[in-house]
Parts: C-alpha cells; structure tokens; sequence
C-alpha cells in the first residue's frame, strides 16, 4: 500500500481511539500519555517489521498524539511529530501534507522569531504573527538538536 492510503485508512481508527481515550474520563495530558506508552509497545514489537494492522494502529495513534499535544503541550508535539518521522518517515511527508485537512492548523508564533526558522518548519508548524510575539522562542526551533543548542 502507498504511504497516502496508509495514513488515510489509519484516520479512520482515530474516532473510535478518541472514544477510548476520553471515556477514561482522564485529562488530556493523561490521555496523550496513554497513547505515546501504546505507540511505544507497538514500536517495541515492530523490530522485525509492522504487521499491517499494528502499523495503521501506529499511525493513527501518532496522528492522534500530535494533535493532543497541540493543544498541550508544544514541546511534546516537537517530540511526537519527531518519532512520527524516525518510524515512518515515508509516511511522514504525507501527514505534513494533509495537516491541513485535519480540524484544526497548528500555528506557532515562535518560529517567526526563532534563529534557526528558515520560513518553512520541516515538523510542518505553520508560524503566525502575534502582536508582542514570543521572547523566548528560539528553543522552539524544528529540531530538538538546535532547541537544545538554544536553551
């Protein structure tokens, strides 16, 4: 299957994984950590190769995760979007592509002042001007390298 079928077959797990995690009656911080220690145990046995279920699981999940951490936490999507890449990375560009069809378009002021943003992020975050903007913002750089190196 092609990395585009892939991920859109992989979609339509996360109602039902939306359901699964909001009937936990948890706050989003503990749902998002539910999902990344279930993405973690699919990795854990995905050494040998992704069965084709585990891997759509995978997928929706990490597309799930990044959009609760968008609303979370910034830093932890950075992470997210950064395993998303090292498990699929020839699924990754595909998922960048159709954020923009998803509910909701992440945007991060930061990056506009960010010494290492060179207007476009490589983790697909759509910067915005904000008036005042951000004054700590170059640890919110599109590698966790350069945040690093920044903080």
């Amino acid at each position: 299957m092609s990395a585009e079928h892939d991920l859109s077959k992989s979609w339509e797990y996360i109602p039902m994984l939306q359901r699964q995690v909001s009937l936990q009656g948890e706050t989003l911080e503990k749902q998002a950590q539910w999902l990344d220690a279930q993405i973690s145990e699919l990795a854990g046995g995905s050494r040998n190769g992704w069965e084709e279920s585990e891997k759509l699981q995978a997928l929706a999940k990490l597309s799930l995760l990044s959009e609760i951490y968008s609303l979370v936490n910034f830093d932890k999507m950075i992470e997210v979007r950064e395993k998303f890449q090292e498990l699929f990375p020839e699924h990754f560009e595909n998922y960048l592509s159709n954020l923009g069809s998803l509910y909701r378009q992440i945007s991060w002021p930061g990056c506009l002042e960010c010494s290492n943003f060179d207007g476009q992020c490589s983790l697909g975050i759509t910067p915005t001007e904000v008036p005042g903007g951000s004054h700590n913002s170059a640890r919110y750089c599109r590698s966790k390298e350069m945040r690093l190196k920044a903080a």
